[in-house]
């Protein structure tokens, strides 16, 4: 097993185990002193020892404990000599050690805490002066109830006598980023430290459900899916945030589920992912002012998802595919932004500024996940970036509303003044035929009462009868001649006033004129 390793690493370390055989031949024993002693006593609270820690990456990921405690891999450990170290996504083993005295004149209860919740699996072995040794074990491959401190975060309870000291081993494996960070604490100062943590998640998390619940209130009132797109960013981040952190795989997802919890964030990663994308869309509304980069973003949506469930099959493969679409996707957002100001959309000042923010942050945290740089504080950065993104668009959406209440207010005005005018026009033209009819009336009226003065005035007998026969109408002289009252005329039939010996011949003679279809008649 040592034989495999040596050759896997032997031509990088080959120089540098020549040298550790001459040492080890002119100095026997110094070899293991080498290992960092860490002093402790009765006033150690708190200290970061990562910059003590020796380290020996071991590709083959095959060398055990015995091997280590038999020195065998002596010549590999190296002092970094740094407080922060990444190695990114690596197949690798990493082995650790240090030594650790107390020198206090009390017994302490420490704890030795791994900085990170994304590790597979902790070994900790320690090799104390008494003659114990103790084998600790930690992870997310490691349900909590089986874990040495029943806590998402790995720890593990070291108790260390007055003036006793201890050898310290730990082997780290992970198929996520390798990422290495360790604290010894005194027990209460690390208790101390959980709750203060849990405070800074509680109040990130209570500021992100109140802006959700804000924007879903917003949604409900006013009916604008914006709202709606925004609450649900805010719930699929955290989600993720929680998975990243570890508090899913405490509070959430069941213990039998430890193995889920290596490919938890990168599938929770996918949901806020595409829904900023479809909320892009609509905000700066990019099927119509940008074809070309709405038909990327529907193009990246599908992407991610994809990116984020090859973590089922290649886990690996899966993380740098992930944080790349990842940053394609805040990339297309911010070149959106851009554009949609650029041509005066006022509301997208406050999208560019959060996804500015949010591209620089998520580069870094996409980058430290990478193992590109070696940033402690990325995590913290990005909580603050999205706090600070979810204010920002915010007030973009709420621009967003007066810029739209604006065109809707121009366009309004436009549509009142063109409907006035239309209105004008067709009062206009009313008034205008109102005239026509008025004038037509009037030369209607004379007409009639010209025509009234004319029949009436006539010295013939001029009438005019219903289809029927029936009298409507007679003048005067018509009256005067038969010497009868007009009430009596009107309503009798025509042929009452008619010679009997003439009758059935004018009767005849007008049903002949009406079976012609002639117009007008004269019988002498």
């Amino acid at each position: 097993m040592i034989k495999s390793c040596l050759q896997t690493n032997g031509m990088k370390y080959s120089k540098f185990y020549i040298y550790a055989i001459l040492i080890m031949f002119l100095t026997p024993g110094v070899l293991y002193a080498a290992t960092q002693n860490i002093i402790l006593d009765d006033s150690t609270a708190k200290l970061t020892i990562t910059r003590w820690l020796e380290v020996f990456e071991d590709p083959s990921a095959e060398i055990n404990i015995d091997d280590i405690r038999a020195g065998k891999a002596d010549a590999y450990f190296r002092l970094p000599a740094k407080d922060f170290l990444n190695y990114g996504l690596t197949t690798s083993a990493f082995w650790l050690r240090f030594d650790a005295e107390n020198r206090g004149l009390e017994s302490h209860h420490w704890t030795l805490a791994y900085k990170y919740p994304q590790i597979g699996l902790i070994d900790v072995y320690v090799d104390k002066s008494d003659g114990g040794h103790e084998h600790m074990r930690g992870g997310i491959s490691v349900p909590i109830h089986q874990r040495n401190f029943k806590h998402h975060q790995h720890a593990f309870n070291i108790e260390l006598d007055s003036g006793q000291s201890m050898h310290v081993y730990i082997r780290l494996e992970s198929k996520a980023v390798m990422i290495i960070g360790f604290d010894f604490a005194e027990r209460e100062a690390f208790l101390n430290g959980i709750t203060q943590d849990h405070m800074y998640y509680g109040i990130f998390i209570g500021m992100l459900l109140a802006l959700m619940l804000y924007n879903l209130l917003l949604y409900i009132s006013l009916r604008d899916i914006n709202f709606l797109y925004l609450f649900s960013i805010g719930s699929g981040f955290v989600l993720y945030d929680l998975c990243l952190a570890g508090l899913a795989e405490e509070y959430i997802w069941p213990e039998t589920w430890s193995s889920f919890a290596y490919i938890a964030p990168l599938l929770s990663s996918a949901l806020p992912m595409i829904l900023s994308l479809f909320y892009a869309r609509h905000f700066l509304e990019t099927p119509r002012q940008m074809p070309f980069i709405d038909r990327l973003m529907l193009i990246m949506a599908p992407v991610s998802l994809l990116s984020a469930m090859l973590s089922l099959i290649d886990f690996r493969l899966s993380n740098v595919l992930t944080s790349t679409s990842g940053a394609l996707v805040l990339i297309l957002q911010l070149a959106a932004a851009i554009i949609s100001y650029r041509r005066g959309f006022k509301a997208a000042r406050y999208f560019l500024l959060s996804f500015t923010l949010t591209l620089i942050t998520g580069l870094l945290f996409i980058f430290t996940i990478m193992g590109l740089i070696n940033l402690d504080s990325t995590l913290y950065l990005f909580h603050f970036s999205f706090a600070v993104t979810g204010l920002l668009l915010s007030f973009a959406q709420a621009e967003r509303v007066n810029s739209l209440h604006e065109v809707y207010q121009q366009r309004l005005r436009h549509e009142v003044e063109r409907k006035t005018e239309d209105l004008k026009a067709t009062i206009g033209s009313l008034n205008s035929e109102i005239e026509q009819r008025r004038n037509a009336e009037l030369l209607l009226r004379n007409s009639e009462q010209s025509y009234r003065y004319l029949v009436e005035s006539s010295r013939d007998i001029i009438y005019n009868t219903d289809i029927h026969g029936n009298v409507k109408y007679i003048n005067s002289y018509g009256l005067e001649f038969l010497g009868c009252d007009r009430n009596d005329v009107l309503g009798r039939h025509y042929v009452f006033y008619i010679e009997p010996e003439w009758r059935e011949k004018v009767i005849n003679f007008y049903e002949q004129q009406r079976k012609r279809g002639q117009l007008s008649s004269t019988l002498e």
